[in-house]
């Protein structure tokens, strides 16, 4: 059985996909979201996964509503720092009012120490 062009460049696209997703791993520091949190036996959230990798534990948080809440937080990080990292990508360069400057200088402080910079 042999593929039509449309069917092999739907492959190649999804091997380039797939292998972008690939050197993104390894050059990330951090492991590779998406992020969810756990949610226990007796309905509180009490930690964070990557699939199957245990990327935060919430036990020491005082009040179930709060382990939710830093839960949430902690998930969400990977997809806001892609989030952030993206609207640096498309304002490189653009000449800023000075408020929105301040905003995505600060926006670029925040994603060089997610990334473990100072």
């Amino acid at each position: 059985m042999s593929m039509s062009e449309h069917e092999i460049r739907q492959l190649d696209q999804e091997y380039g996909r797939v292998e972008d997703r690939r050197q993104e791993r390894l050059t990330k520091p951090h492991t590779p979201g998406p992020w969810r949190t756990h949610i226990n036996s007796l309905n509180f959230a009490d930690g964070v996964y990557a699939g199957d990798t245990w990327i935060a534990d919430l036990d020491c948080a005082t009040t179930g509503s709060e382990r939710a809440a830093n839960a949430r937080l902690i998930a969400a990080a990977p997809e806001m720092l892609e989030a952030l990292e993206s609207i640096e990508s498309a304002i490189q360069g653009l000449k800023l009012d000075p408020a929105l400057k301040e905003a995505t200088d600060h926006a670029w402080e925040v994603t060089q120490k997610a990334r473990g910079g100072q």
